[in-house]
C-alpha cells in the first residue's frame, strides 16, 4: 500500500471508509464454535508457562473471547480524553487519518482488517479500558487456591478474571454495578455452563453495599482489580463508584476502604488477597490501598503484570508496560495446645 502513488493510495483509502461506513464499527464477536475453541485453548494454558519470575507475561489467549461479550468497552473513555474509541471512528476525518496511519503500523499485513481497526482507534482514544487477562487470572487463581474454593471478585469488570478463574475447578463470585457489565458477564458463564469446570455466581450490585452481607470467612480467596477513581468513566450514571463519591478522600473512604475491610472480614484465615492496583497521573490509589491492607493482612509477595505494547511507527519505539499485583495474606488460625 506505501508502494503506491498518492492517487491510488487516496482511492483505496475511500474504499476502507465506505467499506466500514457500511459494516459500522468492528465489535469482536465470535461464533458458538469459536467460543469453544476459544475457552478450550484457555483451558490448555499452563499457569507456569505463563509466570517468569515475577512477571505474568502477556498472552492474549481467552481475551478475545471475555472481550466478545463486552462490546461496551469501546464506548468508555478514559480520564484525560473527551472521546472514546467509538466516537473517534464515527468522525469520517479520524476514519480516514486512522486509516493512514493503520498503513505505518502494519505495512506488510493486511492492515485494514478488523483486529488493525480496533488497535488503531484505541490508540487515537488515547488507550482503551483493559481487560484482565484470563492467562493471568488462571495463573494466580491456580496458585493462591486448591480446588473446589471460592473466588471473590468485588470488581467483575469485563469477565477477564470470571474466565480465568471457571477454567478450573473453582467456584467464582463475581459483583459489578454496571448494568452492561453484569449482562455481558451473564452471557459469557451461560455460553460456557456445561463446557466450563468451575462455575460462576454473579450480582449486580454495589460492592460496598452487598459485601456486607457475605458472612465472615466465607471465600478462600480474592482476587480483583477495583475502579482507578474517575480514570475512567463508564458512564454518568450513580451505580459508578466516582460519581457516588466525587472526590477522591470521600471515594476512598465510602468506597475503596469500605470494600477492602470487608474483603479482609470474608476471607478465610490463611486464604490470599491478590489485587491487581496502580498508581494514577492524580491519584495514589496503589500506594494508599497497599498501606490499608497492609495494616490488616501479612504481605506476602508481589509481581508485575505485563502489558500490551502499543504500536508505533518505529520498532526502536516499543517498550514495556506494566501494572503491579500485590498480595496478602490472612493469618492462620492459631492451633490449640493440648494439654495434658
Amino acid at each position: 500500500m506505501l508502494a503506491l502513488t498518492d492517487r491510488a493510495r487516496s482511492a483505496w483509502i475511500a474504499r476502507a471508509v465506505e467499506y466500514w461506513r457500511f459494516h459500522g464499527f468492528p465489535f469482536p464477536q465470535l461464533s458458538p464454535s469459536e467460543i469453544q475453541s476459544e475457552y478450550s485453548r484457555l483451558e490448555n494454558v499452563d499457569p507456569v508457562a505463563i509466570l517468569k519470575g515475577k512477571v505474568l507475561s502477556f498472552s492474549a489467549i481467552g481475551l478475545r473471547l471475555a472481550n466478545a461479550f463486552h462490546p461496551q468497552m469501546w464506548t468508555v473513555r478514559l480520564h484525560d480524553h473527551a472521546k472514546s474509541p467509538l466516537d473517534h471512528f464515527a468522525d469520517d476525518v479520524v476514519l480516514r487519518k486512522a486509516l493512514v496511519r493503520a498503513m505505518h503500523f502494519w505495512p506488510n499485513r493486511t492492515c485494514w482488517n478488523a483486529q488493525c481497526l480496533r488497535s488503531v482507534f484505541r490508540i487515537y482514544a488515547g488507550g482503551r479500558v483493559a481487560n484482565f487477562r484470563p492467562t493471568a487470572a488462571r495463573t494466580l487463581v491456580s496458585m493462591f487456591s486448591a480446588s473446589d474454593a471460592t473466588i471473590l471478585d468485588f470488581s467483575a469488570g469485563y469477565g477477564g478474571r470470571l474466565l480465568g478463574t471457571i477454567s478450573l475447578r473453582r467456584t467464582y463470585i463475581g459483583i459489578d454495578p454496571h448494568p452492561q457489565q453484569y449482562k455481558g458477564s451473564k452471557a459469557l458463564s451461560i455460553a460456557l455452563s456445561g463446557r466450563a469446570v468451575g462455575n460462576a455466581n454473579l450480582f449486580r450490585a454495589r460492592a460496598e453495599s452487598h459485601l456486607t452481607k457475605l458472612p465472615d470467612h466465607s471465600v478462600d480467596m480474592v482476587l480483583s482489580s477495583p475502579p482507578y477513581f474517575s480514570h475512567e468513566r463508564y458512564d454518568a450514571a450513580l451505580s459508578q463508584s466516582a460519581n457516588r463519591y466525587s472526590t477522591y478522600p470521600h471515594w476512598t473512604s465510602s468506597f475503596l476502604y469500605p470494600v477492602l475491610a470487608h474483603c479482609q472480614r470474608i476471607l478465610r484465615p490463611g486464604g490470599f488477597l491478590v489485587i491487581n492496583i496502580n498508581n494514577t497521573r492524580f491519584h495514589p490509589i496503589a500506594d494508599d490501598a497497599r498501606a490499608f491492607l497492609g495494616a490488616r493482612l501479612a504481605p506476602f509477595d508481589a509481581f508485575k503484570l505485563a502489558m500490551t505494547d502499543r504500536p508505533r511507527e518505529s520498532a526502536a519505539d516499543y517498550h514495556s508496560r506494566y501494572e503491579p499485583v500485590f498480595v496478602f495474606r490472612k493469618a492462620p488460625c492459631r492451633r490449640r495446645q493440648s494439654t495434658s
